[in-house]
């Protein structure tokens, strides 16, 4: 409410698993499209649309270095392990705060009293609408026509024709969660891929969720070397894994499978 109240902003709207319902931790990477009016670029090139939510809408009037953090700093005040910033005003309701451009937005990472001292990140990503469903934002210093709810309208499609499909993606993120750093699916491309399986094979997933899940694993490590077009964005594709870790995933993935199926269902 208080970004839409802005005189450049348009409107804005959640995306991301937040929206989707798919985040397996509470209130962190939020991402928020932040719709601004066409003026906007009329007044600035495109890349500088970051700068201009950062300045003129979140925090108008204080300069970008008082506030800006090495990428070694922000991901260590993303996990949690390190919290030095700048102190905000005393009328303003955080504690502390820290914000920066980032590829495609601008990150903000709080800590908030009413929050126990966690520190939620938010993606504000700045976008100038172009039609009904369809965005224009900045990726890489260039445009790139987006539709930001794509899988979020698969998501919600898929979950009237498979019961539970949600949970079955919340699951599947969680394990892969656990999985050791670099040797995991980015969190977007693996709903995407949960997604394609899901959608083409619906009547795998019946009513016992424990199997369901040992076979969508499975199905996934039977897929985890192809490529995989980013849903919203035309023309892009994505490597869903790096060739070196291939193997040593799809054998997580169908020991994971095996388990579930040898579990017993009362512990289940």
């Amino acid at each position: 409410e208080k970004l839409q109240s802005h005189n450049l902003v348009e409107k804005t709207f959640c995306s991301g698993s937040f929206a989707r319902k798919t985040a397996i931790r509470p209130i962190n990477d939020v991402d928020l499209f932040v719709v601004l009016k066409p003026q906007c670029l009329c007044e600035n090139s495109l890349t500088d649309l970051k700068t201009v939510v950062l300045k003129e809408i979140l925090v108008k009037n204080v300069e970008q270095q008082e506030l800006e953090a090495t990428d070694r700093q922000w991901q260590q005040l993303v996990s949690g392990k390190q919290w030095k910033t700048k102190q905000t005003s005393e009328d303003c309701p955080f504690k502390s705060m820290i914000l920066r451009e980032q590829n495609a937005s601008v990150g903000l990472c709080v800590n908030h009293e009413a929050w126990n001292d966690a520190k939620p990140t938010f993606d504000f990503v700045p976008a100038i609408q172009v039609s009904i469903d369809r965005y224009l934002i900045c990726k890489d210093d260039i445009g790139v026509l987006t539709h930001p709810k794509a899988v979020e309208l698969v998501t919600s499609r898929l979950e009237k024709k498979v019961s539970g499909f949600v949970d079955l993606v919340r699951c599947v993120k969680y394990w892969n969660s656990k999985q050791p750093t670099g040797a995991k699916f980015k969190s977007f491309h693996l709903e995407v891929v949960c997604q394609r399986i899901v959608d083409k094979h619906p009547n795998d997933f019946g009513c016992d969720c424990r199997l369901a899940l040992a076979a969508l694993l499975t199905k996934i490590a039977a897929v985890c070397e192809n490529k995989y077009r980013v849903p919203g964005i035309r023309g892009s594709y994505v490597e869903l894994l790096d060739k070196n870790i291939i193997e040593t995933l799809r054998a997580s993935l169908k020991t994971a499978a095996n388990k579930l199926r040898a579990a017993d269902k009362q512990d289940w």
